[in-house]
């Protein structure tokens, strides 16, 4: 049964026209003229939802070209309870993007709500984790009476990434669970798990295509390899021309924060791609063509976002996961910049420079 990540229409504000009007339209006058606030302390809540087929569609009936989805269990949204049982409908979506960037690579999709038909809405998800306190303009309207993929984003590796373990490089895709994985920070560690899906770059999943990173495109024979990343996978900035930004420690950066540096591209041409998620014991740095970028880290979000039996599976290895998974997992193995922080660093500069790169694995195994 799908998990969805849901925004309480109560725990924003806006500005402009109203994004959420009565009815089960989208309001077209809000593209370029809302913008809407999660509001400080605010984040989603996971609800389980019971359906047929693996996507959130707009009709409540079952028939051949659509299928019902109801909520598994008794849920209060948006200040209501609701019944378990109660079907809920994905009506419309926007785009909508963090104020001060024009980038269209920071785009998101939210999709808006209801419960069974009725008016108003009562809350959306979105293709990437809002941040509380963060304004969004709204810039275009997405889809009336969308349909879109229960499984959206999480960090991922191409197919062909190789990752470096203690006997050498292994790409991504022939790692097994029990194989072990060269890390930054703990040496070897245990893979738990990999993830697999295969992702259809069409429509709402757009957003989903690949970047490829060209070899020497972040760093000095970094990758050693052209790279290809999902936009939104993690990767690691070690660099004191970028002290600015990064306080002077090593943080993370998404992948679509470094799509401006030179040769970096997305890759339009692609209709599908299988992307690949490794899980560790705990949030590690891991190496990928020689550049190091975080495995797979099982937040509430996350783990909302993976198919049933995705879930069953990493549940199964991590029994004692909660939605506090800083404390039953623990932390991001570094400090994640925000979209905006991640397109101020310097793009002419390499990411990864200092002496503490002479010590990271991928070197003594590339030099033995």
């Amino acid at each position: 049964m799908p998990f969805l990540a849901i925004y309480s229409i109560s725990d924003t504000t806006h500005t402009g026209p109203n994004p959420w009007p009565p009815g089960s339209n989208s309001n077209p006058a809000s593209a370029g003229s809302t913008v809407i606030t999660l509001n400080p302390g605010a984040g989603f809540q996971v609800v389980e939802v019971t359906d047929l087929d693996t996507t959130l569609d707009d009709d409540p009936t079952f028939d051949d070209s659509s299928s019902e989805q109801y909520l598994t269990n008794p849920t209060t949204i948006n200040g209501t309870n609701y019944a378990a049982g109660q079907t809920i409908e994905n009506e419309y979506a926007y785009i909508i993007r963090p104020i001060g960037s024009s980038d269209p690579a920071d785009n998101i999709t939210i999709y808006v709500l209801d419960e069974g038909g009725a008016t108003p809405s009562i809350g959306f998800v979105s293709s990437q984790e809002l941040v509380a306190g963060q304004s969004y303009q709204v810039v275009g309207t997405s889809t009336d009476e969308p349909s879109t993929p229960y499984t959206e984003i999480f960090a991922c590796f191409g197919p062909d990434t190789l990752i470096e373990t203690p006997s050498g490089a292994r790409r991504v895709c022939d790692l097994r669970a029990g194989d072990k994985a060269l890390t930054l920070d703990n040496g070897a560690q245990e893979v738990l798990w990999i993830g697999a899906r295969e992702v259809q770059l069409t429509g709402a999943r757009k957003p989903q295509t690949p970047l490829l990173f060209p070899k020497g495109s972040l760093a000095p024979g970094m990758p050693h390899s052209d790279l290809i990343l999902s936009p939104f996978h993690r990767v690691m900035v070690s660099s004191h021309k970028n002290d600015r930004v990064t306080g002077g420690e090593e943080v993370f950066a998404q992948a679509r924060s470094l799509a401006k540096r030179g040769g970096v591209r997305k890759m339009l041409g692609r209709k599908s791609i299988t992307y690949y998620s490794v899980l560790l014991p705990r949030h590690e740095v891991i190496f990928a063509n020689g550049v190091p970028s975080e495995s797979f880290y099982p937040s509430p979000y996350s783990m909302s976002l993976l198919t049933p039996a995705e879930r069953i599976a990493v549940l199964a290895r991590l029994p004692g996961l909660s939605d506090d998974v800083a404390g039953s997992y623990g932390p991001l193995a570094r400090r994640d910049l925000t979209a905006l922080e991640g397109r101020k660093l310097k793009r002419k500069r390499p990411i990864f420079e200092g002496p503490a790169i002479d010590a990271w694995p991928i070197w003594s195994l590339q030099s033995a």
